[in-house]
């Protein structure tokens, strides 16, 4: 501890008197009850991990030290949630943590230091904060007014009306992701909007179809009711066989042939056109694609319309001796239907063969050779003539193209390259209401209300900028910016951005100036004390003003005073500019640019301090 220079007065009778000047006070030899409170706990700082929950964190208090009291030392400390008691945390905690609480709702905090005797700090200053939205957790309504209707045997229609994702207080709404469509109890695919068509049915046959709507949280609603629909049976007056094809993998022979949808087509071969034919398959509505098994090398193959009293025979004899190329794939189509995937779509190509002598060799098409920016990248089985490229990063130009192939290996050239295109999304909604203030000299806490992404593929988080520049993106609608300067005003604005990076544009701007830093400079140590003894009982003294300097980025808080110390104990504090405190037997004297004091002390064999002095 640093002191102003000591003063020794000799009065008559000798009575020796030594006063100290520091800005501290000491502990004196008494041992009066504590009465004095803790200080306010500073830098309370406020933060929501959860929608139900807030965490605050404070600097520890001190129980101060106070000449001639007891110190009982800190005891913990109460929290106040909107003035209201909340809870006790005992020290040496400065942590605590509020749960159940509503989401999307605004709760003020303060904090004050209780020590042991039961003094209790000042309330620190309040800190607000908004707990965000709750994640989605509602699953859509589930879908009404499903129907079923089948036009052929190998077609069911179906069609139910939009299902919405509700908007629950506290929630974040996702948003109708897609419909899962079930046929019969079982999953069949899922349907991005109010109708489809199942075309792997059979004639003949009954079936139950439910359907539920999913958002994009993944929450999916009960099915909706069932609706059943029979399929009509094939007649037997269905187109026989046409256009049937043979190409060759291996000792493989595949045939392929145009015919009535829905109806049963059965495949024979024979050694020779007058027989006997022998089935090579089970009978099949797959009627574009069928395997026959051994290749023989002089076979004739047929296919026969199947039904339930007879074979409507279609006789087509082929062989292979295929060297031309198939046509090129034309009317290629690229669009996004989502933001990762491409759906491609052409005009189906023809396997014309080589004509030798008047007869035609074809091989019969194989599939489609599918290119992305000229790379190889699947094969299609024909007939297919569309596809899905999943996995894509829309975010780089792409191109496509289709080429076909033969199962004689003849490839055609690459159809008109076609580029996606994609639905324009829109980005999410502006961060609204942005909110906060300053809870310390160097820290802001900020928060505002959640954004949406109505369409898109969800929210990521918020971008934070601070006097115009970018300064952090995070995940939730609050942040508190630490490590600033003190008395300075700072601007800032939020974005919202999606998982593809799609931005919204910046909320309001909202300047916040925080205060100046608390004052923690001592004044400057008085000087020039000196003094004189008028008589054997009392001692005058002066000393020169102290100051209290002004620090860049702290409140100056003024000169409030001095203590006064005679041999080393605390005697009295004299309050600035100017001491008047008469004593009996003494007078108050004012000295220009200085302070001065007359005081009566017990004559005695040693000084000894009167506590009621």
């Amino acid at each position: 501890m640093k002191f102003a220079n000591s003063l020794l007065l000799v009065p008559q009778p000798l009575v020796m008197v030594s006063l100290l000047l520091a800005p501290t006070l000491l502990t004196s030899a008494g041992n009066q009850p504590d009465t004095t409170p803790p200080t306010v706990p500073a830098n309370l700082a406020v933060t929501a991990p959860s929608c139900s929950q807030d965490s605050l964190s404070w600097s520890a208090s001190t129980d101060p030290n106070v000449g001639g009291h007891v110190t009982s030392g800190l005891k913990g400390y109460n929290v106040y949630i909107g003035g209201t008691f909340l809870e006790f945390v005992s020290a040496p905690s400065t942590t605590a943590v509020d749960a159940g609480l509503s989401a999307n709702t605004l709760y003020s905090y303060q904090v004050s230091a209780v020590d042991n005797a039961g003094n209790e700090s000042a309330k620190s200053g309040a800190v607000s904060l908004t707990t965000p939205l709750c994640p989605d957790t509602t699953p859509p309504n589930t879908p009404a007014g499903l129907s079923a209707n089948s036009q052929s045997c190998t077609n069911v229609s179906l069609s139910w009306n939009a299902s919405t994702d509700p908007t629950v207080s506290g929630q974040i709404t996702s948003g109708l992701k897609w419909y899962n469509l079930y046929r019969s109890g079982t999953w069949l695919k899922f349907v991005t909007g109010t109708s489809t068509t199942d075309s792997g049915v059979t004639g003949s046959t009954s079936y139950s179809y439910q359907v539920s709507a999913v958002d994009n949280a993944n929450n999916e609603s009960a099915l909706s009711g069932a609706v059943g629909v029979t399929t009509p049976g094939c007649s037997s007056s269905a187109t026989p066989a046409r256009n049937l094809k043979l190409t060759r993998s291996g000792e493989t022979a595949i045939l392929q042939w145009s015919g009535t949808t829905g109806c049963l087509y059965q495949a024979e071969c024979s050694l020779s056109l007058s027989g006997p034919w022998v089935p090579v398959d089970a009978p099949t509505t797959s009627f574009s694609v069928m395997s026959v098994a051994p290749l023989q090398p002089s076979a004739v193959y047929r296919v026969a319309l199947f039904t339930n009293t007879a074979k409507y025979l279609a006789n087509v004899t082929v062989n292979q001796n295929d060297k031309n190329l198939p046509t090129v794939p034309s009317g290629l189509t690229a669009v996004s239907n989502l933001f990762s995937e491409v759906n491609l779509s052409w005009l189906g190509s023809i396997d014309s063969g080589t004509t030798v002598g008047g007869t035609t060799y074809t091989s019969g098409l194989s599939g489609y050779l599918i290119y992305r920016n000229n790379i190889f990248l699947k094969k299609v089985d024909a007939p297919t003539t569309s596809t899905l490229d999943t996995g894509v990063n829309l975010a780089t130009p792409c191109q496509y193209t289709v080429a076909a192939i033969d199962n004689a290996g003849n490839v055609s050239a690459k159809s008109v390259a076609a580029s996606p295109f994609t639905t324009p999304v829109p980005p999410p909604s502006v961060p609204t209401s942005l909110g906060g203030g300053a809870t310390t000299c160097t820290s802001i806490i900020l928060s505002w209300n959640a954004s949406t992404d109505t369409g898109g593929p969800g929210l990521a988080g918020y971008n934070v900028f601070r006097n115009g520049s970018f300064l952090i993106q995070v995940p939730g609608n609050g942040w508190t910016d630490n490590g600033l300067a003190a008395s300075s005003t700072y601007s800032y604005a939020v974005s919202a951005v999606d998982t593809t990076g799609l931005e919204s544009s910046q909320s309001a701007a909202l300047s916040i100036t925080t205060p100046a830093c608390p004052d923690t400079t001592p004044p400057s140590v008085p000087s020039g004390l000196t003094g004189s003894a008028p008589s054997c009982t009392s001692a005058s003294l002066s000393w020169n003003a102290s100051t209290d300097p002004t620090v860049s980025g702290q409140t100056t808080s003024g000169l409030k005073g001095y203590y006064l110390y005679r041999n080393g104990v605390f005697v009295q504090q004299v309050l600035a500019p100017l001491p008047r405190r008469p004593t009996t037997g003494c007078q108050a004297r004012q000295v220009t640019l200085t302070q001065c004091l007359r005081w009566t002390t017990r004559a005695i064999n040693r000084p000894r301090a009167d506590p009621s002095r």
